[in-house]
């Protein structure tokens, strides 16, 4: 990644934190992405449970985006409902709309 970086030859990161290894190697890599001006995609695998914690992973990196499949099945909209949630609870958070790309260095912090 810090070759892409420095080389300019991607724009974005799919990070997915079931497969990275660690939670903590995820937001590592997530932090580094953003703050190298990359676009965060948290990104689900296929065939998952209904657990939310791509949601939560998503906001805690500022990810603009998250995949997690069309919400035609359960286990995906529970993601969705998850990302409702918070945004219920802190109006702050925007998962919509093109506003990240004017303020990138909000995306993630620390």
């Amino acid at each position: 990644m810090a070759r892409g970086v420095r080389e300019q030859s991607a724009n974005a990161l799919i990070v997915k934190p079931n497969q990275i290894g660690t939670v903590t190697l995820a937001l590592d890599v997530a932090k580094f992405a953003a703050s190298s001006g990359w676009n965060v995609v948290a990104w689900s695998r296929s065939g998952e449970t209904c657990e939310t914690f791509l949601a939560d992973f998503a906001v805690a990196v500022g990810a603009p985006e998250m995949k997690a499949g069309a919400p035609a099945q359960g286990e995906r909209l529970a993601k969705y409902n998850r990302l409702l949630s918070l945004e219920a609870h802190d109006p702050s958070l925007d998962f919509a709309g093109w506003s990240w790309r004017k303020f990138p260095e909000s995306r993630v912090s620390g």
